[in-house]
């Protein structure tokens, strides 16, 4: 990694983290420099979109998958130039279980997932995660579900205060906002958390590019003005 400065480092490089950054840069009045960090080396998937297999089918209509809330038909228009079509009508969904030893299928217009993932992200092991609590830098949300956040996404600390360099979106807020895992929910937290960073950065004497603004020079070797988890 170089040692030009970062204005703004986004942790997780799935979907939640690949829409901020590209509305950090939409709406940039000067060029940007931002991090997105993702261990895998693949971005904008994540595990919701990573999947290789057919049989996992989008639970959201096409249209409702765009990355701007003022552009519906982008994500459709995606597909166009991927020789790819878009339902437009409802999924039928094949289910597949193993019953008894017995592979049985259902045809089926809606599916419950029922299942139970473990909704604690502490617990799961993630050295980031654990290592912020610890600190008493984060503090996990209502019953333990992601990450406690203020409204505007920023990570609150051990005793309750939101940071001023640390915000959180998608699946991380799942704890306060319950809604927090789809398409259409994370570009609306996406495009008020960008707004939010840049004003941010204003108030501070930076922007997204990192270097100090002619009212505030600042360190040459500065951390990332602002922090982004993104689940």
């Amino acid at each position: 990694m170089g040692t030009s400065p970062v204005g703004v480092a986004i942790i997780g490089g799935g979907a939640s983290g690949a829409l901020v950054a590209a509305h950090l840069l939409r709406g940039a009045s000067s060029p940007s420099r931002i991090a997105l960090i993702e261990r895998d080396g693949r971005k904008g998937e994540g595990i919701a979109y990573s999947t290789g297999s057919e049989c996992h089918l989008l639970n959201v209509p096409a249209r409702s998958m765009s990355a701007f809330e003022d552009d519906p038909e982008h994500f459709v228009r995606w597909l166009a130039t991927q020789g790819l079509p878009a339902a437009a009508g409802t999924l039928a969904l094949q289910v597949r279980l193993p019953v008894r030893a017995r592979p049985y299928a259902w045809n089926t217009g809606w599916l419950v997932n029922c299942t139970g993932t473990d909704p604690n992200l502490v617990r799961r092991g993630e050295p980031l995660l654990e290592a912020l609590v610890a600190r008493g830098l984060a503090r996990p949300g209502p019953l333990g579900t992601g990450l406690a956040t203020d409204h505007r996404g920023r990570a609150r600390d051990l005793h309750g205060r939101p940071s001023d360099w640390l915000w959180a979106i998608g699946p991380l807020r799942q704890g306060d906002l319950l809604e927090s895992t789809a398409i259409p929910e994370i570009r609306v937290q996406a495009r008020h958390l960008a707004i939010d960073i840049e004003r941010s950065l204003a108030a501070r004497g930076t922007n997204p590019s990192g270097a100090p603004t002619e009212t505030s020079p600042g360190p040459k070797n500065r951390p990332p003005s602002a922090q982004l988890l993104a689940s």
